[in-house]
């Protein structure tokens, strides 16, 4: 089983519990799939979260259950293949910033699902202000993020999501849905992290900026455009994750 070890040890004992009580375990080697059911009593529920859990990316890579080893991300990259790279450029970090820039492109087919400038409710035609590589004349223009609020609940409805950071990423997206009363479909777990698989590619327990982990693996991240725009960045990661897979042969 793999995971942490204390997640594998809680996972075991969860598992231990189920085979008491006479049901039958599926063969599932995450510890993350026994921590998240742990409250399931019954086979036939058990059963359903089983097959629910085989449609998703194994190891979804959070900051809430890392991961530290290649094995874990080779297990994940052999999963991944239909899903979705989002990236959110914002207003800032704090609660009350906003997404100002957001991208959402198919993986297997590369296909732009969206690409937009959004205008802020902070947004002052007069400050002239830029937020990072998004400039004032796009905003001047740009739509609010009412305007696309379905389309992301729809879109995101119907894939796994991966974003390099995700949990900045579902945290903005999350917030924003809520400020128009629209529930999105990203909970952090359902949401994998580019930048903890690399890290555990890398066997390590050190981030890397997603400039670093293209340098690393011979992205030229520049051929996309400016980083710390949303498409571009998108692009960058999608590359990223098909170098590991190729090195894997998956």
């Amino acid at each position: 089983m793999y995971g942490t070890i204390k997640q594998v040890e809680w996972a075991q004992r969860i598992k231990d519990q189920w085979l008491q009580n006479s049901i039958n375990v599926p063969d599932i080697q995450d510890a993350q799939f026994y921590i998240n059911n742990r409250k399931i009593t019954g086979e036939n529920e058990l059963n359903l979260a089983s097959q629910e859990y085989e449609k998703h990316i194994i190891s979804p890579f959070s900051k809430k259950y890392p991961r530290y080893n290649r094995d874990d991300a080779v297990i994940a990259l052999s999963k991944m293949k239909d899903f979705v790279g989002v990236d959110c450029e914002t207003t800032g970090l704090k609660k009350q910033d906003h997404i100002v820039e957001l991208a959402i492109v198919e993986y297997s087919t590369k296909k732009v699902l969206l690409d937009v400038v959004i205008q802020p409710p902070e947004y002052d035609p007069w400050s002239l202000k830029n937020y990072g590589e998004v400039t004032y004349q796009e905003l001047a223009s740009a739509l609010p993020f009412k305007c696309y609020a379905e389309l992301v609940n729809d879109t995101l409805s119907q894939y796994d999501m991966v974003a390099y950071n995700a949990s900045f990423d579902t945290k903005m997206l999350n917030r924003d849905m809520r400020r128009e009363k629209i529930g999105v479909y990203t909970p952090i777990m359902r949401a994998t992290c580019a930048m903890e698989l690399f890290t555990a590619w890398m066997n390590s327990c050190d981030h890397y900026k997603l400039s670093e982990a293209c340098q690393v693996m011979g992205v030229n991240q520049e051929k996309y455009g400016k980083p710390h725009r949303a498409l571009a960045d998108i692009l960058a990661m999608l590359e990223l994750i098909d170098s590991m897979k190729k090195e894997i042969n998956v």
